[in-house]
């Protein structure tokens, strides 16, 4: 029992030098954290305090003292932010004298604050990040290592008096410092550091002090714990388990097992219960030795009996795998038996070879790259990838090559199979090519009624928009008039000209509304308020739909969900109509509505099972003539429809259905006959994304620029406007009527611009084309593009393309000027 003494012994050694180990490390890796985090507080508390006296000093001492002395005066004790800071902080250095607290430059006025070499090196780098305002990290100072955090103070057009030019400066300045120090900076740059340094020999000190004297305490705990562990151990175990092996030695070498004694041990542990185990299993011994050759000679009879029965066995196995083969052979699906290890096809059956046109003997002992057979080499990655993680590949989709070239689409399962100790991998596709070409046709058939049924939406709304485009010329033709006549009033004029600028407005907003609605675009889902959606739709509505119907809205929910915004116009457009259609001849009430809602319990809807979890929920009801239960059980049939020859398609509620489904939600419709319809519409809401915002440019700012502008726009009034309004700013102004003449001159003089802003449809060459080729010869020319509307790119390909940004025909002059001025100073939206 001693090397058992010896092995727990050497066992609990290990397991407290690994905690300790541990321990220590967690013990050191805290408090070095702590002590870092302490350091870091104290470093960022004294740089914020020196940068608010600067600002104090800044906003409220130096205009003071500018409003008390005279324009060519300066005293740095009252009029230098630096000076200030540093005499308010004199005391903070000497109590902290390990400390480094200082600003510097690298061309100061003052030659305590001239910059090191690290200090200039932080300076650069500020100078070439113009967005970093602050920096920290490890930094060598006179042959130390610090902890140290900067604060860039940069060159602002309040700082240009004392640090532009020396002649726009205070005399009493230049006389006490000279023309050169300090002076000639440029906006944006650093003109010096605020720096708070921590020795690092600060943070080791106090490191090896607190983990000296936690690493005391806590070896002496762990040794106290191994002495007491040793000493149970020995007491409570071994001394028990040596009587114990005793006993066995004496039982092994007593030949008669009828004479095995019990042993005599107390103890209420598991111990004990080892002791009355033995003793239970030698009293279960002496009766098993009796009855040993009688359990032998029936073991004997057992083994001839299953003989027999593994014969029967191997007999049934033959003969279901001669049914395995036929099944194989016949099977109208492709099936294929793979080598893991090698790839290489060990079998396939019939319908390989007549649906790929390859012999038996042209594929088996090849692999599958071998022959080329796959369309996409990534579709054989995915089973790949499927099978090692899984063990199986089910109903994967993928196209395959025959031998002939043709392709055929393919929807594949396979699983890895274990024959003989050796892994296959079966594999069954099954031929979808009709499928797939039948599924594409009924696809574009769907997506053509879709529009049929959205163009047919757009002519319920014609009289309407007619309508408001009629009531705003007529308010622009009367306004113009009215400017026209009273030129010599201007104030009067301009309060005309700002009704027609409003109606141009007006105008543009409709167009923008009917090109939304109507465009054929791709389904495309993103995150999407409802209610921003709904609220447009109805712009659209209202000056359709008669005044013997009442609208009542309400809506409550700002929610977002995943959705295509075309398809939600659509869903509300056509709900609306069939709305409006079933009060057409008495009137009536149309109320929309928009909650948000939970649903906490199981719900099946047609026979689907709706998923739990926060919706929002979309009703439209109206006080028409209604459905009876025949009706309304084949309401979200295609082409069913209630409406009389020449007042639609049939498509409304259907195409309802497939778009809230393609959304994930689902549709409950009430209807009962001279009471009305009430449609819900459940869509599951989605939680906001953190949006990271832009920097906020200064709308305040100047508009004017010297810059050269190239203008491009086939519409003679529109580059003449445009010409006026920006030479009016300032910038040199050049026009071309058409994208080739303008390509020509940039080929010849690429240096000549600093802005282009181009048409998108233009004669000969386009906006888009001409963007690309100037790009090809100065990529980093900033592009801006309008365009009135264009269905050949969409915005997001524009702006791949390197279009700074879009804008919208019309647009408001003060617009392009702003962000004009965006882009030549750098600034991002």
């Amino acid at each position: 029992m001693k090397s058992i003494t010896l092995k727990l012994l050497a066992v609990n050694i290990v397991v407290m030098l690994v905690f300790a180990l541990v321990f220590f490390t967690l013990i050191y890796s805290r408090t070095n954290e702590r002590i870092i985090h302490l350091l870091d507080q104290q470093a960022s508390l004294a740089l914020q305090f020196e940068l608010s006296i600067r600002q104090y000093a800044a906003d409220f001492i130096r205009p003071a003292m500018y409003e008390l002395t005279g324009e060519d005066e300066f005293y740095p004790e009252t009029m230098s932010t630096s000076y200030i800071a540093r005499s308010i902080f004199e005391d903070v250095r000497k109590k902290f004298p390990d400390y480094i607290i200082k600003f510097s430059s690298d061309n100061p006025r003052n030659p305590l604050n001239l910059a090191g070499p690290e200090e200039l090196k932080i300076i650069e780098k500020f100078n070439k990040e113009p967005q970093l305002k602050q920096w920290e990290g490890e930094i060598i100072i006179d042959n130390k290592k610090y902890l140290a955090k900067f604060s860039a103070r940069r060159m602002v057009p309040s700082c240009s008096r004392c640090h532009g030019k020396p002649e726009d400066a205070p005399t009493s300045l230049v006389e006490r410092y000279g023309d050169k120090a300090g002076f000639y900076r440029k906006l944006g740059n650093v003109l010096g550091l605020d720096t708070v340094a921590v020795p690092l020999a600060k943070v080791i000190e106090l490191r090896r002090s607190e983990f000296f004297e936690m690493s005391f305490y806590t070896g002496l705990g762990i040794i106290l714990v191994l002495a007491a562990t040793t000493f149970i151990t020995r007491y409570l175990i071994i001394n028990r388990l040596s009587v114990i092996s005793k006993h066995f030695m004496n039982v092994s070498k007593d030949k008669d097992y009828r004479q095995i004694q019990s042993i005599h041990l107390k103890g209420n542990d598991e111990i004990g219960d080892l002791t009355d185990s033995f003793n239970t299993m030698a009293e279960r011994l002496k009766t098993s030795y009796i009855s040993l050759n009688e359990q032998v000679d029936q073991r004997t009879i057992e083994l001839q009996n299953e003989i027999n029965e593994h014969k029967q066995s191997e007999e049934r196995l033959r003969q279901s795998e001669e049914k395995f083969r036929t099944a194989f052979q016949t099977s109208p699906n492709v099936i294929t038996l793979t080598s893991v290890e090698d790839g290489v096809y060990v079998d396939i059956n019939d319908a390989f070879t007549s649906l790929l046109g390859y012999d038996r003997n042209e594929v088996v002992g090849k692999s599958s790259i071998e022959l080329n057979i796959w369309k996409d080499p990534k579709d054989r990655e995915r089973v790949v990838a499927g099978l090692e993680k899984y063990g199986i590949v089910e109903t994967l989709e993928a196209q395959f090559k025959g031998k002939q070239g043709q392709v055929i689409d393919g929807l594949m399962s396979a699983r890895v199979l274990e024959i003989e100790d050796k892994k296959y991998l079966l594999g069954v596709t099954q031929d979808i090519t009709e499928l797939k070409k039948f599924e594409m046709e009924r696809l574009d058939l769907e997506i053509k009624l879709q529009q049929a049924h959205k163009m047919e939406a757009i002519g319920t709304l014609a009289g309407g928009i007619a309508h408001d485009f009629n009531n705003i010329l007529s308010g622009i033709f009367g306004y113009t008039q009215l400017a026209q006549t009273h030129m010599k009033k201007p104030e009067k004029a301009k309060e005309y000209m700002n009704h027609v600028r409003n109606g141009a407005q007006r105008a543009a907003e409709l167009v923008q509304q009917i090109l939304t609605f109507s465009r054929q675009a791709e389904y495309q889902k993103r995150p999407l308020e409802i209610s921003a959606e709904v609220e447009e739709t109805l712009k659209l509505l209202r000056a359709s739909i008669p005044a013997t119907i009442d609208f009542k809205i309400k809506l409550e929910s700002n929610a977002l969900v995943s959705a295509d915004p075309t398809k939600i116009h659509q869903v509300v457009m056509n709900l609306c109509t069939n709305a409006y259609h079933s009060m057409s001849k008495k009137g009536g009430v149309l109320t929309l509505s928009l909650i948000d809602t939970e649903i906490t319990e199981p719900k099946m809807v047609q026979g689907k099972n709706v998923t739990l979890g926060s919706y929002i929920r979309l009703k439209i009801s109206d006080t028409g003539h209604g459905m009876d239960k025949e009706t309304l059980k084949k309401a979200t049939e295609p082409y069913f429809t209630t409406k009389e020859t020449g007042q639609g398609t049939g498509l409304g509620l259907a195409l309802v259905k497939a778009i809230v489904d393609e959304h994930e939600g689902f549709l409950e419709v009430h209807s009962k006959v001279d009471k009305g319809t009430s449609i819900f519409i459940y869509l599951p809401t989605i939680v906001e994304n953190t949006i990271h915002e832009a920097p906020i440019y200064q709308e305040n700012k100047s508009l004017n620029g010297s810059e050269k502008i190239m203008i491009v726009d086939d519409e003679e009034a529109i580059r003449d406007i445009m010409k006026e309004f920006l030479k009016s700013l300032g910038y040199q102004v050049y026009l071309f009527g058409n994208g080739s003449e303008a390509l020509n001159a940039f080929q010849s003089n690429p240096d000549q611009y600093d802005l282009v802003i181009t048409d998108m449809t233009m004669p000969e060459l386009p906006g888009d084309k001409l963007a690309e080729e100037i790009l090809k010869i100065s990529p980093d020319l900033p592009i801006m593009l309008c365009t009135g509307y264009s269905e050949n790119m969409t915005e997001d390909e524009l702006t791949e393309l390197g279009i700074k940004k879009i804008f919208q025909k019309p647009f408001e002059n003060s617009e392009l000027a702003f962000e004009i001025r965006k882009v030549f100073d750098g600034v991002n939206e």
